[in-house]
């Protein structure tokens, strides 16, 4: 949700020098209350917490059991994949406009 906020006061910033106002003071005041300590901290366990998640995965997935089963269903996989987003395109193609 953090880096969400960032990219709005970003985009609103570029708004303001779009329009000719200044944007140099409000976007260091935005931004000073975007980043706060307690929010640092927060953010490094958030991070901590997301390499731990994929790297267990990471190692799931690498061991042979997982390869070997791929290995088996990939075209099956791959096929029925392949349906899924033909499907999701002829819906774009479609939809009401």
């Amino acid at each position: 949700m953090r880096h969400v906020f960032i990219f709005w006061i970003l985009l609103s910033c570029e708004r303001r020098i779009a329009t000719g106002l200044r944007c140099e003071r409000c976007f260091r005041n935005d931004f000073e209350n975007a980043i706060d300590v307690e929010d640092n901290h927060e953010l490094a366990i958030e991070a901590v917490n997301e390499f731990c998640w994929f790297a267990l995965l990471a190692l799931l997935f690498s061991g042979g059991p997982a390869r070997a089963f791929y290995r088996r269903a990939k075209v099956w996989i791959d096929r029925v994949m392949g349906g899924v987003l033909g499907l999701l395109g002829l819906r774009l193609i479609f939809a009401d406009r």
